[in-house]
């Protein structure tokens, strides 16, 4: 027994360290990204550095945890798509200089089909956070999860898995035999399935 606990502990650390580096990886890369697009620098105190990292630490050591303990399955905290996103950064690229003078112009409006303005309600009809193609366009699309990931450091899975405990916790509760729920999520993001009950 103290030799599989040993082993737990040992993956536990393993993990959180391993994602914590990453999203200090992924933090550079955020910050490369923005100085291009917004011409911005923005450095962290050293304060604020250590707190953000006790926090990340916290967040995966949670994460960790509830895979263990089977809130989720183990294998939704092992990976990202770094194919996806190896393939996403060229496009994130050739698509700054656009996204870029659509910010500068305060262009919000730029859409590629003129008519989407009356067939969508206004919020849809128009570029998030001045992305191309707004909303509904096959390149915001493509460039969603990369751009969400690099904006939260690295942590967008991790975030989006915190739903899942609270409401596997409150169906085992209820004792439901079967508990699951469909995620409220973006077309680009199957990484979060549905929750089953793991009792």
């Amino acid at each position: 027994m103290a030799v599989a606990d040993l082993r737990r502990e040992l993956s536990r650390r393993m993990y959180v360290r391993s994602r914590v580096a990453r999203t200090g990886a992924v933090r550079l890369a955020y910050l490369a990204y923005s100085r291009a697009l917004l011409r911005w620098d923005d450095p962290s105190s050293p304060e604020a550095a250590a707190s953000l990292r006790r926090r990340l630490e916290a967040l995966f050591d949670e994460d960790f945890r509830d895979a263990e303990s089977g809130l989720y399955p183990r294998h939704l905290i092992e990976a990202l798509p770094w194919r996806e996103y190896a393939q996403a950064v060229p496009r994130l690229l050739a698509d700054l200089p656009r996204t870029r003078a659509r910010m500068e112009r305060g262009d919000f409006r730029e859409i590629p089909d003129p008519a989407a303005a009356e067939r969508y309600p206004p919020y849809y009809a128009r570029n998030f956070h001045y992305q191309s193609e707004g909303y509904l366009g096959h390149t915001s699309a493509a460039l969603y999860d990369l751009q969400v990931e690099l904006l939260f450091g690295g942590t967008a899975d991790v975030m989006r898995r915190r739903v899942i405990p609270p409401v596997v916790r409150a169906a085992r509760a209820r004792n439901a035999s079967a508990a699951s729920f469909a995620t409220s999520r973006t077309p680009t993001e199957p990484r979060l399935p549905a929750a089953r009950d793991r009792r």
